[in-house]
């Protein structure tokens, strides 16, 4: 899982209540990249909160704190966000290795001490998510990083790339899908694809029987399966959202004719181990390429959708 720094360069308010909202709103956005399983639920600082100054003479302690005795929707967000800040400094835990590139690297942004980038550095090193208030430039899913990254022969070379920011509730969302798009495109197998199930394609589940499935297919279909599986996980991201009767697949999905599945034989070739282990009716399907399938089936008191089977297309009528 990613994890989250704090940007406390970006954490200037104009007053008390817009202070209150904005903490709501990057608790919803976290709270999304946690339910898709993106974030671990810890925020690295690299100051402490008592010295991060948000208002004159006020600091990030003294304002979080004074919502202490509120109630509803800033109380929860406060309880969710002083839990997050509580535990890991900025360097905690860092590889050596890790923690010696970023004692190397000096961002290149006039507007920031050196001090105050090191947040944004060190998610550029590792495709970490800076959380930000949104004011200025911050306001932004993503954010343009450059910085100096020593080499092993002691020179400088200069290196630019953007960072995945969250200082929205409707910027949790973008990040998702680019972090996705990203690993995606980096899939060479189906064992890659297979690695990287619950990160692609976190809204859905996998049968039992899938893993040896995918192994009997040729690796130059891995792209071809996946952008398929990823219209299956929005349509389950958005059937969880929209709380409607069913999923709406479009026509990327449908089900087998009725005389197929009134064939023992045939109805018999669509049954799957479910990841509970029980045997599974899997009759919807999407297909992909000229011959192949992914079977699956929908749980519609806890709107999963589960697959259970992907390879080629199966005997029918």
């Amino acid at each position: 899982m990613r994890e989250m720094v704090l940007n406390h360069a970006s954490l200037q308010v104009s007053n008390q209540n817009q202070f209150f909202g904005w903490i709501v709103e990057i608790t919803q956005g976290i709270s999304v990249l946690s339910k898709e399983q993106m974030v671990k639920l810890e925020l690295r600082i690299a100051k402490s909160l008592n010295d991060i100054f948000c208002l004159p003479n006020q600091s990030f302690f003294d304002l979080i704190f004074k919502g202490s005795e509120s109630s509803g929707e800033y109380r929860d967000a406060r309880l969710f966000f002083v839990r997050l800040t509580q535990k890991t400094p900025l360097l905690s835990g860092l590889s050596s290795s890790l923690e010696s590139e970023f004692l190397g690297a000096e961002l290149l942004t006039a507007d920031l001490t050196s001090k105050d980038g090191e947040p944004i550095v060190l998610c550029a090193l590792n495709e970490w998510i800076s959380i930000s208030f949104p004011i200025g430039l911050w306001d932004s899913d993503s954010l343009e990083v450059q910085y100096h990254k020593i080499m092993k022969d002691s020179s400088f070379e200069a290196v630019e790339t953007h960072i995945d920011n969250l200082a929205r509730a409707d910027h949790a969302n973008r990040i998702i899908d680019r972090f996705k798009d990203r690993t995606m495109s980096k899939l060479e197998s189906f064992e890659n694809l297979w690695e990287n199930r619950e990160v692609i394609f976190s809204n859905l589940q996998f049968g039992l029987n899938v893993e040896n499935q995918i192994k009997k297919l040729p690796n130059n279909l891995v792209t071809t399966v996946s952008q398929k599986l990823k219209g299956l996980d929005q349509s389950a991201r958005n059937w969880k959202v929209e709380k409607t009767p069913n999923p709406n697949f479009g026509p990327n999905v449908s089900p087998e004719n009725i005389s197929s599945m009134q064939n023992n034989q045939f109805r018999q070739a669509r049954i799957f181990k479910s990841r509970d282990g029980t045997q599974k009716l899997y009759e919807l399907h999407a297909r992909f390429g000229s011959s192949g399938r992914i079977h699956l089936r929908i749980e519609h008191r806890t709107q999963i959708i589960e697959i259970g089977y992907i390879g080629w297309h199966l005997p029918s009528d």
